[in-house]
């Protein structure tokens, strides 16, 4: 029986990559969403190309509904294999202007939203004929100083500190680890110096001149950072725990 897969934040650049990986490596792919329309689209292109695909409504800070995404993908086979955090948001502002408002949300969704996602499918994973597998979404703003996205770079640190958390908790049944893509290509970079534009950040910080700097000299593509989400999430990793991996392009060497 083809393995079972669920995919927080599965419509957004780097989830919809990785949910493509997956589902080609064979797995029958759950992707969960805030946004259910932009999954469902997902998941019909999927199954369109012969791959296993449903889409599931999901809102990461609401308990009872990742309960009941945990519980509809795991239901599928008796028990869940895979199980990738990919859901988050970023804000942009300058520094002193984030409000109580901004933290909380970040940190909610961002933090909060990756732990009970854990801990709902810790149970299912626990059954899984292979070691169960999770892979965190983090950043390399949570290594470097990020002024204009503060909130989130400190988030993505928690992350990575909860990926270790939870691989000593969970091991040796399950095993956990985190990718942190640098800069990346898409959605999410656009939204980025849209709102750059608005605050009037220097060229300086904008997506250009990072890339310029890079040791790689280019930007990350969502198809490559999803290469070693699916590597995690693999067998093939089997004694890969507790790691954060950076793919970057060299960033955090600077």
């Amino acid at each position: 029986m083809a393995e079972v897969a669920l995919l927080t934040g599965a419509a957004g650049d780097i989830g919809s990559a990785t949910a493509r990986r997956i589902a080609e490596a064979g797995a029958h792919v759950f992707l969960a969403d805030l946004d259910a329309g932009a999954a469902e689209a997902q998941a019909a292109e999927l199954a369109a190309d012969g791959h296993e695909a449903t889409a599931l409504e999901l809102d990461v800070t609401d308990e009872e509904s990742v309960a009941a995404a945990v519980a509809a993908a795991s239901d599928h086979a008796g028990s869940l294999d895979i199980l990738v955090n990919g859901a988050g948001i970023v804000l942009i502002n300058n520094f002193e202007e984030f409000s109580r408002e901004d933290w909380l949300r970040i940190y909610e969704i961002n933090v909060y939203g990756t732990f009970l996602a854990i801990k709902h499918a810790a149970p299912p994973l626990r059954a899984a004929a292979e070691q169960g597998r999770i892979v965190n979404l983090s950043s390399g703003a949570g290594r470097r100083p990020a002024p204009l996205i503060a909130p989130y770079a400190c988030a993505k640190a928690a992350i990575t500190s909860l990926t270790r958390s939870a691989a000593v908790a969970l091991a040796p049944e399950i095993r956990v680890n985190c990718v942190s893509p640098g800069v990346v290509e898409g959605k999410m970079w656009e939204g980025i110096e849209a709102r750059f534009d608005e605050l009037g950040v220097p060229e300086t910080a904008r997506y250009a001149e990072r890339v310029r700097t890079l040791p790689l000299a280019r930007g990350g593509s969502p198809a490559e950072i999803a290469d070693v989400i699916a590597f995690l999430a693999s067998p093939d990793s089997s004694y890969v725990h507790g790691q954060d991996i950076q793919v970057d392009g060299g960033q955090v060497m600077q």
